[in-house]
C-alpha cells in the first residue's frame, strides 16, 4: 500500500453555527449576580458553538459543569414561540425554555392529550437533536422526568 494515505486524524463533530441572528435575553430586570451569569453563560455557550474547543474544556475555562453547558447550549437551540431559535434569551437565570415545535403536516402524526407525555417530551427530543446533531445527547432523565441523581427528599428524612 505504498503511496496511499490514511488519515487517522479523529473526526471532527461541526457543531460551529451561526448564532449571530440569536436574540438577546432581558436582563434589565435582573440582580447584579444574575447579570453575571447570564454572560458568563451568554460568554460560555458563544464559545462552544463558535469554536471547535472540546466541551469540557469551554466549561472548564467559564467555570461552568460540562453537563450543564452542553443543556443551555440545546435549549438555546430550541424554538421559541415566535418561530425563532431561544437563543441567549434561553440564558437567562430563571427563565423556563419551552421548545415550541411546528405543528405536523398530518394529524395523524399529532400526539393526543391521553398519549404519554414523556412519549412527547421524547419525540421532541429527538427532533430537536436531528436539527442540531452537533449538541451532546440530552441530559438522561428517569420516568418522573428529573435528571439522573436528582430525588426526592428519601423516606427517612420525613420521619
Amino acid at each position: 500500500m505504498s503511496g496511499v494515505q490514511v488519515d487517522n486524524s479523529p473526526a471532527v463533530t461541526a457543531r460551529v453555527q451561526d448564532i449571530s441572528s440569536w436574540k438577546e435575553g432581558d436582563i434589565s430586570t435582573l440582580t447584579a449576580k444574575d447579570k453575571k451569569r447570564y454572560n458568563r453563560r451568554k460568554s460560555a455557550v458563544k464559545a462552544y458553538l463558535t469554536t471547535q474547543d472540546p466541551l469540557e474544556q469551554v466549561a472548564l475555562r467559564y467555570h461552568l459543569p460540562a453537563r450543564m453547558l452542553a443543556k443551555l447550549a440545546r435549549r438555546s437551540a430550541m424554538l421559541h414561540e415566535d418561530g425563532a431559535p431561544w437563543g441567549f434569551r434561553a440564558l437567562v437565570p430563571g427563565v423556563r425554555v419551552v421548545n415550541h415545535l411546528p405543528a405536523p403536516a398530518d394529524a395523524a402524526d399529532c400526539v393526543t392529550a391521553d398519549e404519554d407525555e414523556d412519549s412527547a417530551k421524547r419525540i421532541a427530543a429527538v427532533e430537536v437533536s436531528m436539527d442540531y446533531p452537533h449538541l451532546p445527547a440530552a441530559v438522561p432523565t428517569v420516568g418522573n422526568g428529573r435528571a439522573r441523581g436528582i430525588s426526592k427528599k428519601s423516606s427517612f428524612a420525613q420521619h
